[in-house]
């Protein structure tokens, strides 16, 4: 039976999708270099065998590109969280990390696959309903990023906020402190979800046994 060349090359970039949050996510909690990250995926079996499915300059692209300039992406991701980015799930970070810079750089991928792909990611690896959150931040990078594609002429976030700063400014150390609150809040419900590297690889091998 003859390869379907569209459907290997969809199946390739998914899997370098998945290993670029794999590797992103590890780099967030160890602040490994680059390649140290690379060679411990492939001293990993499961993801070793992962790795020769996927398309792997894609994966470099990604990972790489986020790992080397991850104050470049920040910079785009962070105005469209409705909390501190500290405060973000792990996997919610790093799937929103890969997605914005294959959004930035990637301009030959559809702008909804980019969003699907992060989406499904998120559903097989991020805590409950976390996909949700994800969606809709990444609908807002695509407004800002690709404005002709999302059919948005402007991220509908960066709008309200723009209203919110000529109406509303924290001049209080009473305001503050309840902002600091809001921001504890969001800390520790995060912090209740989060997935340790041995978790995530458990994750990891049960959906791929399926």
């Amino acid at each position: 039976m003859p390869v379907d060349k569209k459907s290997q090359y969809i199946s390739e970039r998914r899997v370098a999708r998945k290993l670029a949050v794999i590797a992103i996510y590890q780099w967030q909690m160890t602040q490994n270099k680059y390649h140290e990250i690379y060679l411990g995926l492939q001293e990993d079996k499961d993801l070793s065998k992962d790795m020769s499915k996927a398309d792997m300059a894609y994966f470099q692209s990604l990972c790489k590109t986020v790992v080397e300039n991850v104050d470049e992406i920040d910079a785009v991701l962070n105005p469209f969280l409705d909390r501190n980015a500290e405060h973000l799930d792990q996997i919610e970070r790093a799937v929103l990390r890969m997605a914005t810079c294959e959004l930035k750089n990637h301009p030959e991928v559809p702008y909804k696959v980019v969003v699907n792909e992060a989406v499904n990611i998120c559903k097989k690896f991020g805590a409950d309903q976390a996909h949700k959150f994800v969606n809709g931040v990444l609908d807002e990078v695509g407004a800002k990023l690709r404005p002709e594609e999302s059919g948005q002429k402007e991220p509908r976030k960066q709008k309200q906020s723009q209203a919110k700063e000529s109406k509303v400014k924290i001049s209080s150390t009473k305001d503050v402190s309840v902002k600091d609150n809001l921001d504890k809040v969001s800390a520790s419900k995060s912090k209740s979800k989060k997935l340790t590297p041995a978790d995530l690889k458990s994750k990891i091998s049960s959906t791929t046994k399926k």
